[in-house]
């Protein structure tokens, strides 16, 4: 409709959205969007997105452990009170998480902390974690009957890795 005419028809349409897999991306572009953010969304890339400074490239994937420059950004938003406390939260939550793997059955219950937990990695910028969590979602959509005893150690590893980084994140 805003690309039939008028003098929004040139302007970049966005689609912001928690979660975006390769097929996503590719289905919001064949209906118009011109790009697709996903969490975690700085404010930097959002500005370069509107402003036309961002790259039309392909997304970037970028795969680290913890983007620094969004928990800083955290930080700002919310001061250092509320964002110590958020990631206290989140080390619990992680926690238990990881606990729930050892006795893990398939199913939406599971699926949904998956996707829960994918959720909250975003948001503090936990990319490896988050892209593995995603992956997995988006496997035990596809197969019911994965066996999620191959997940778990590399999940587990992950997460030390990803504890490891955000208690050191605290100290600072």
């Amino acid at each position: 409709m805003i690309r039939s005419g008028g003098a929004s028809q040139g302007a970049r349409i966005v689609a912001l959205t928690a979660h975006a897999m390769d097929q996503d991306v590719q289905l919001y572009r064949e209906i118009g969007f011109d790009r697709v953010l996903s969490k975690p969304l700085s404010r930097k890339k959002l500005y370069e997105q509107i402003s036309g400074t961002l790259d039309d490239g392909e997304p970037v994937r970028v795969n680290r452990v913890l983007d620094l420059g969004l928990m800083e950004q955290l930080i700002g938003s919310l001061g250092a009170a509320k964002s110590g406390a958020l990631i206290r939260d989140v080390l619990a939550e992680g926690d238990a998480f990881v606990a729930t793997l050892a006795d893990a059955q398939q199913g939406d219950s599971f699926r949904n902390k998956v996707h829960q937990f994918a959720g909250t990695c975003a948001i503090i910028g936990a990319q490896r974690m988050r892209n593995t969590l995603a992956r997995l979602e988006e496997t035990l959509k596809r197969s019911p009957d994965e066996n999620l005893l191959v997940w778990r150690e590399p999940l587990e590893v992950l997460w030390s890795e990803t504890r490891t980084k955000l208690e050191e994140f605290l100290k600072r």
